[in-house]
């Protein structure tokens, strides 16, 4: 995520494992100040366990741990560019209001962390484990009313095309905008 949103070195990450969270899992992040690397700590919820009671963890772990520590990174981005990418998200939500507040997404700008989350994530998983597998994870986010983020991937996947004159996400959020501004 440092190299892809184009931040600082330094960044490291500590996963927690959430044993009485049940499936519930958590994008955290700490930095006490700007000289201090920024460090994502995502809480993984565990809620299987094999008979002599040890944690299991699934197929699902490597997306739900990209997609917690994407958080990290993507909030700060769109709290950075809310000026730009706000109207649009005002416009999209009010539709998806219902199914967006039943998985605790209750505005518009917190739709905006998820979709900037969920298409980074499917880019990942496309890139380390392929495109049929990032297309189901994009399907995945259809059916929780994220309709958009196979093709805000694919805006993304145009961004990596393009670092040579967008060094960072910040540089093509003009891009962003556009998009969900056009799309949607």
């Amino acid at each position: 995520y440092k190299q892809y949103f184009g931040g600082k070195a330094g960044a490291k990450a500590r996963v927690l494992l959430g044993l009485l969270n049940g499936p519930g899992n958590y994008g955290v992040s700490f930095r006490p100040d700007a000289k201090t690397p920024l460090e994502a700590t995502p809480v993984i919820g565990v809620y299987q366990f094999d008979d002599d009671g040890n944690a299991v963890l699934g197929d699902d772990v490597i997306p739900m741990l990209v997609h917690e520590i994407g958080h990290s990174f993507a909030n700060p981005f769109v709290d950075r560019h809310l000026d730009s990418l706000l109207g649009a998200a005002k416009a999209i939500y009010p539709p998806r209001a219902e199914i967006m507040r039943k998985q605790a997404y209750t505005t518009p700008e917190i739709m905006l962390y998820e979709s900037i989350v969920r298409a980074c994530t499917v880019r990942y998983i496309a890139q380390k484990q392929g495109d049929e597998r990032g297309t189901a994870l994009a399907a995945d986010d259809a059916r929780r009313g994220f309709t958009w983020v196979a093709d805000l991937a694919a805006c993304l996947k145009a961004y990596e095309s393009a670092r040579e004159t967008c060094k960072t996400l910040d540089d093509y959020t003009p891009q962003l905008a556009s998009f969900f501004a056009d799309s949607y």
